[in-house]
């Protein structure tokens, strides 16, 4: 009964998701959303979604009045059940993509475990997969823009050598 009712919740979720791209596409809409990269070992965790094919990190959208960072938090714990202080996420930039007929500013938070590696647990009705990746294994996978910029502004060559997986910001 429960793989039944989790391959329906799946596939409601892809029609939403295909529904809520027509919308985009008549609206063209600006929406705002937050990223968390949660780094460990020095592997990212990744998800995927049920109605998105790329890789991502957990995220979502922001709802009215909230504070990014606590938005950040909400997500994790929804996507992957890790709970972290609002105040441990570091946010390390933002981007708007235009993806889908609408924009879209994201802003990516991180946080590093170091050596701990907290355990995550998915629905696996919206989120399907998850897993810790290395970083070379990371830039070979298809992988929602707004990652693929973070992971390209965060330079590669520093991550593998850094014992520390968080950097601050590029100045503006």
């Amino acid at each position: 009964m429960t793989a039944w009712l989790d391959r329906a919740i799946r596939l409601a979720l892809v029609v939403a998701y295909r529904g809520l791209r027509v919308y985009w596409y008549l609206a063209r809409p600006h929406t705002h959303g937050v990223y968390v990269a949660l780094w460990s070992r020095g592997e990212l965790l990744l998800i995927r979604n049920s109605y998105r094919t790329p890789a991502s990190v957990p995220g979502g959208a922001l709802k009215p009045g909230e504070d990014r960072a606590v938005a950040a938090a909400r997500e994790l714990v929804e996507e992957v059940g890790v709970g972290v202080d609002p105040d441990r996420l570091v946010q390390f930039s933002q981007y708007t993509v235009n993806e889908f007929h609408h924009s879209d500013t994201v802003s990516v938070f991180e946080v590093d475990f170091g050596a701990e590696r907290p355990a995550f647990e998915i629905d696996r009705r919206e989120v399907v997969w998850a897993g810790y990746v290395a970083v070379n294994d990371v830039l070979a996978m298809n992988l929602a823009t707004v990652v693929r910029l973070y992971l390209e502004e965060k330079a590669p060559p520093a991550l593998e050598s850094s014992p520390s997986m968080l950097r601050a910001p590029p100045e503006p």
